[in-house]
């Protein structure tokens, strides 16, 4: 007799794969979390976090007739796209000659970013930037560098890595989440990390735990915990720059070494140089 009991189907997947929202990763691995590795930079940025693009108001110059009106279109170096240009006014109703504030938003949009539905044009500005990007001489560059601009990408907002990279969640952080974070609420972060583990997950994640948590420790010693860790370095000053080299050597614990520091106290506030006399004596007793 056939059995009445209903049984459900489920299908299951080895792949770190989302079927809501049609999204698979590989297997999570160190690159996936470095800008500075292909398998994790942003696609779009290529791990810089920021795009240079022209800015079409440097660019024009409304009261001129639209084949003078494009600024780098007058310098020998791109003159040779006065041709193409006087073939897309044409072929939209218009002449070389009509003043570009004359133009229709749509035609100078057509002219200035392409249209490659009805003309095989790439567009005045597409084309410059690439040229800009991809040219191995100087001469381009410096011709083009009063028209461009740096703005952030618009794909990873800055973060420089790829959305896989930012979808993975700790304690409800991505990666990003955590490095703009000041250090001092960085290290907070990790201790109370920390106490919501399982004892199983304390196996396994303890003693980076540890090592992060300590690293995190020295920079607040040296009076570094409003610093964010995304900072960039040409951005710190001198002493802030000697004192993170500080904490770096305080957790390398070596010994046997001489160290000479120029001001390491400048800048600092008063309230934090007794924690860093106190680091330089942990630093002379290791």
């Amino acid at each position: 007799m056939p059995s009445k009991k209903k049984y459900v189907e489920e299908i299951y997947s080895e792949k770190n794969a989302c079927p809501e929202h049609g999204i698979s990763l590989p297997e999570l691995s160190a690159r996936l979390f470095s800008f500075n590795s292909p398998y994790g930079a942003c696609p779009d940025c290529k791990g810089l976090g920021v795009k240079w693009e022209i800015a079409p108001e440097s660019l024009i110059d409304e009261e001129k007739p639209a084949e003078e009106a494009i600024k780098p279109l007058q310098t020998m170096t791109f003159n040779y796209l006065k041709w193409p240009l006087r073939r897309v006014l044409r072929y939209l109703g218009y002449t070389p000659r009509t003043k570009w504030k004359n133009l229709p938003e749509e035609v100078k949009n057509i002219i200035l970013y392409g249209d490659k539905t009805h003309l095989e044009w790439e567009g005045i500005i597409p084309h410059l930037e690439r040229r800009f990007l991809e040219s191995e001489t100087e001469k381009v560059r410096e011709e083009l560098e009063d028209y461009i601009r740096e703005k952030t990408c618009p794909t990873c907002g800055g973060s420089r890595l790829r959305k896989e990279a930012l979808s993975v969640l700790i304690d409800g952080k991505s990666i990003w989440d955590i490095v703009q974070m000041p250090v001092g609420e960085a290290k907070k972060f990790f201790e109370n990390l920390r106490e919501k583990l399982t004892e199983k997950e304390k196996q396994i994640a303890d003693r980076l735990l540890e090592e992060i948590i300590n690293r995190l420790g020295f920079l607040v010693n040296v009076g570094l915990d409003y610093l964010t860790l995304s900072r960039t370095a040409t951005t710190l000053s001198g002493g802030e720059a000697q004192r993170i080299r500080l904490a770096t050597q305080l957790g390398s614990k070596l010994t046997g070494v001489l160290y000479v520091l120029d001001e390491p106290s400048i800048g600092l506030h008063p309230r934090d140089t007794t924690k860093l006399i106190n680091t330089l004596k942990g630093l002379r007793d290791l």
